[in-house]
């Protein structure tokens, strides 16, 4: 009983394991567009391409390789490589080097949790601090300094961004992007593959773990990236002859612009198809073989640091002339004389006697006035020219976000529709996640479910339809879905691994939830969460306990987890007081974290404090997301109305949260039916509360009521002697 009440406890802790990073909003409605600047994307998911099996993947480039055979690059062209080498863009990441950019020293103060970030250089490179808490130097810097520049650290094969960025626009420090949230990263943000990619050229990664690198990582995107594998080249040149190279410019206007798309073609959600990685991008060859872009149909002014494609599709211009859609039409990536007049190609449509004509002077810069430069909405402090080109881009009347249906806008021709509804149900899945949107939650169900029954090899579409499930409260099923991923993964990643472990701890599965544990561990040697989770598991084995949680807060000093499961075990040990004191010290350093204070509003319910109980749960149900997260917080918020007399809330609250939280709920609802004169259904109820929580006090001195009332004085009296262990007041 005691290592069930454990694993319960615990996870009182994770609402809804594996978004608690997501950024929480109103599901957003879905308006029609402004009229007269309709997106010529709307119409585009009527195109349905012939049923035909999937496009083969391309194969993943030898990057040691070709980065080795391109150093061969600057003998023949000595100005283009200097000159991209100078460009931001073949200055996007790199070791650390003297400069003056982010060299200064600073101190950032966190707005919502208080917490104080400091960095100042060393003879060894910049050092970053969290006041009382973690330290790192940086290895390599990110981003050109054009704009930006983030720092990270490379150690143990792993690459951590830093919390504090440099921004030029405000010649300073400030808080690194996606940590504005109280639940932000802190010094563990993991660079994946797909980070990677669009700051530097591939490095291989462990199989499973898209975070572990196992190579050195280069120092900036080079000619590959752009032209191709280049050594059958230089071996023809070096042997007097000639071999051809990818030169975006002379390809099809559509696969030009597909170079320039690996990383300025963001979309609403970017999604790998099945069997590809980030590293399998080939120039010259259709982007949508490797990488599915999805675009809400209709658009906001707001824009992402890297929406340019995307946007510039949305055009006119470039629907009506392919070569306007070309990214070199109007930029050169390595100019070797004067920079080119970028309004030319747009004065070859509108010249004045022309009958699209510009009123605006002949010499003007036309994206002065026809492309918006605007703030974006994922990076602070950065604002850029927004590639929508429109008469008039600066319409008051635009909402700030995109809206509409989720589009599939590089679908190569010959994908088959069955793996199209499944791209589409991930997408909306991962809108689900990032908007925490029940709609989009719902529509993710509704498209996989079908999409999965026609193509159930797809291991990635399983992991979504769990997350989803899960976000649903259903934890059965969302189990039963992650389950199915693993076993059709080739090489499952250890994320998958470590929510099944959850899922399996969460239908009580302790053994088959170690097996998983151990897979993910094994991936990912040394995570930290991993050993949070097997300080979980390893209720009733003090020793194991104890040695995790060091190696958890060893490697996450500051962090609110590990003080939260210090005080679920407290609970468990009937220890509420320090349980108490666990769990409002997790609220203090994680102010964000709804579990945090759904565990407070508990613990000082078991305290009978109901005004503090009361204050902590209405702290929970505002930051709580997701239907199991929602119904937990409903289910403690039935449990202090009742306290405070209010039958007819308490009854409301509790029926509302008996599938997702039992304990409380049942409670609830067994008192009010103990009150109504009802004893049979109030026994039922508060076996079933006892039995999901054994150490729920309030619940064993009801239950001792009920036997009572029926006369079973030996079953009363023993639960009147648990309810006064567990101090029942």
């Amino acid at each position: 009983m005691m290592r069930t009440c454990l694993v319960a406890l615990g996870f009182a802790m994770c609402l809804a394991p594996g978004c608690r990073r997501a950024t929480p909003s109103a599901d957003a409605p879905v308006d029609a567009a402004p009229a007269g600047d309709a997106s010529p994307l709307r119409d585009a998911s009527a195109r349905v391409d012939a049923e035909v099996s999937d496009v083969t993947a391309p194969a993943r480039p030898p990057w040691a390789l070709v980065r080795a055979a391109e150093q061969a690059c600057a003998d023949c062209h000595p100005a283009e490589v200097e000159s991209w080498r100078a460009s931001p863009m073949g200055r996007s990441m790199g070791p650390m080097a003297p400069g003056p950019i982010g060299r200064a020293p600073g101190e950032v103060t966190h707005p919502e949790t208080g917490e104080r970030f400091t960095v100042r250089p060393t003879p060894t490179g910049l050092r970053f601090e969290e006041v009382g808490g973690h330290a790192a130097v940086a290895t390599h810097a990110v981003g050109s300094g054009s704009h930006t520049r983030s720092f990270l650290r490379r150690g143990d094969g792993r690459a951590e961004l830093m919390p504090l960025t440099w921004y030029r626009r405000t010649g300073g420090w400030g808080l690194s992007p996606g940590y504005a949230a109280p639940d932000h990263p802190g010094f563990h943000r993991a660079m994946n593959l797909e980070c990677l990619t669009c700051h530097n050229d591939p490095a291989a990664t462990a199989p499973g773990d898209p975070e572990r690198f196992v190579e050195p990582f280069a120092e900036g995107i080079g000619c590959a990236r752009c032209h191709g594998d280049g050594r059958a080249h230089v071996e023809a040149r070096m042997a007097g002859g000639d071999a051809p190279m990818v030169m975006p410019d002379r390809l099809d206007a559509g696969l030009g612009a597909d170079v320039c798309g690996q990383c300025h073609l963001q979309g609403a959600v970017r999604l790998l198809r099945a069997g590809r990685d980030w590293d399998h991008v080939v120039p010259g060859r259709p982007l949508g073989e490797v990488v599915a872009v999805f675009a809400r149909a209709q658009p906001g002014s707001g824009i992402g640091i890297a929406s340019h494609a995307e946007r510039l599709r949305r055009s006119r211009c470039a629907t009506s002339d392919p070569e306007a859609g070309r990214c070199t039409t109007c930029h050169t990536p390595h100019p070797t004389g004067p920079r080119p007049d970028r309004s030319a190609a747009c004065r070859g449509c509108h010249a004045p006697q022309g009958a699209a004509h510009c009123a605006g002077p002949a010499e003007d810069d036309c994206a002065g006035c026809h492309m918006a430069r605007v703030d974006t909405a994922d990076i602070p402090h950065v604002a850029m020219t927004d590639h929508f080109i429109r008469v008039r881009p600066r319409a008051p009347d635009r909402p700030a976000t995109d809206r509409g249906p989720l589009v599939w806008i590089n679908r190569p021709a010959g994908v088959a529709d069955a793996e199209a509804r499944v791209l589409l149900g991930r997408a909306w899945a991962e809108s689900a996640r990032t908007r925490v949107s029940t709609d989009d939650r719902d529509r993710a169900i509704a498209l996989l479910e079908p999409a999965l029954a026609e193509r159930p090899a797809d291991a990635a579409g399983w992991a979504d339809l769990s997350s989803m499930k899960l976000l649903a409260g259903d934890v059965a099923a969302a189990r039963q879905a992650m389950e199915t991923a693993v076993t059709r993964a080739p090489h499952p990643p250890a994320r998958w691994w470590a929510s099944l472990t959850r899922l399996r701890m969460q239908t009580g599965a302790i053994a088959e939830a170690r097996a998983a544990l151990a897979r993910a561990r094994a991936l990912r040697p040394g995570h930290a969460p991993d050993a949070l989770l097997a300080a979980q598991l390893a209720a009733g084995r003090p020793a194991e306990m104890q040695a995790e949680m060091q190696a958890f807060e060893a490697a996450r000093p500051g962090q609110a987890d590990g003080v939260m499961l210090r005080g679920a075990l407290a609970r468990a040990a009937l220890d509420p007081v320090a349980a108490e004191q666990a769990f409002a010290e997790a609220v203090r350093r994680e102010p964000g974290d709804p579990a945090g204070w759904l565990n407070l509003c508990r613990i000082r319910a078991d305290l009978h404090r109901w005004d503090a109980a009361d204050e902590a749960c209405a702290r929970a149900a505002a930051l709580a997301r997701g239907a199991a997260a929602v119904a937990r917080v409903a289910g403690a918020r039935a449990r202090v109305a009742l306290a405070r007399g209010q039958g007819r809330t308490a009854a409301e609250l509790a029926a509302a949260a008996m599938q997702a939280a039992g304990a409380d709920a049942a409670y609830v609802l067994g008192r009010l039916a103990l009150d109504a004169g009802r004893p049979d259904d109030a026994l039922k109820l508060l076996d079933r509360a006892v039995q999901a929580e054994p150490t729920l006090a309030d619940a064993w001195a009801a239950l001792a009521e009920v036997l009572r009332a029926r006369g079973e004085s030996d079953l009363a009296e023993r639960a009147a002697t648990q309810a006064r262990r567990l101090g029942a007041r």
